[in-house]
C-alpha cells in the first residue's frame, strides 16, 4: 500500500493540470470574455498582457462584474485577481490542493521557468483527480 509520502514524491501539478490553457487579454472587454467562456466551457482564464502573467480571472469575477457595472470597469483587467496562484510543473500535487483549499483559489497557474503560461489547476481537477485516485484505490 502506497503512503501519503509516496503519492506525493510522484505526483506532480503537471501530471494532472490541463495543459495549454486558453488565456485572454487583460484589455479584452468584459462581454468578451464571458462569450469566450461560455463557448469554451471553461471557468478561468490566465491573463496576459504583452506576453506576460498578470493575473487570472473567474466566471464569477466576470458575472459580478457584469450585474452590478461601475462605471470604467469595462475591461478584464480590471476585474481580474492581479495576483494569481502560480506553481511551477514539479509542485507536488498535495502542496497545491492544500494552499488552494486553505486560500479558497479557485486555480493555480502552472508557469515555466521561462514565463510560459503552460497549464492551469482548477477546483474542477482536483475533483477528476480525487475521483481517479479513490476509482484506482478500490480497484
Amino acid at each position: 500500500m502506497e503512503t501519503i509520502m509516496e503519492i506525493r514524491e510522484t505526483i506532480r501539478i503537471s501530471q494532472v493540470m490541463t495543459s495549454n490553457p486558453a488565456v485572454i487579454d487583460a484589455a479584452t472587454p468584459l462581454t468578451d470574455a464571458m462569450e469566450s467562456m461560455r463557448r469554451k466551457g471553461i471557468r478561468h482564464f490566465p491573463v496576459m498582457k504583452h506576453g506576460k502573467l498578470v493575473g487570472v480571472v473567474s466566471d464569477r469575477d466576470l458575472k459580478y462584474a457584469l450585474r452590478y457595472p461601475v462605471p470604467g470597469d469595462s475591461l478584464v483587467e480590471h476585474v481580474m485577481s492581479h495576483r494569481p496562484f502560480v506553481v511551477g510543473p514539479e509542485a507536488p500535487v498535495d502542496e497545491v490542493v492544500s494552499t488552494m483549499a486553505e486560500r479558497r483559489y479557485g486555480s493555480a497557474v502552472v508557469q515555466g521557468r521561462d514565463g510560459a503560461v503552460l497549464g492551469i489547476f482548477t477546483t474542477v481537477d482536483a475533483l477528476r483527480f480525487l475521483g481517479n485516485l479513490t476509482r484506482q484505490r478500490a480497484a
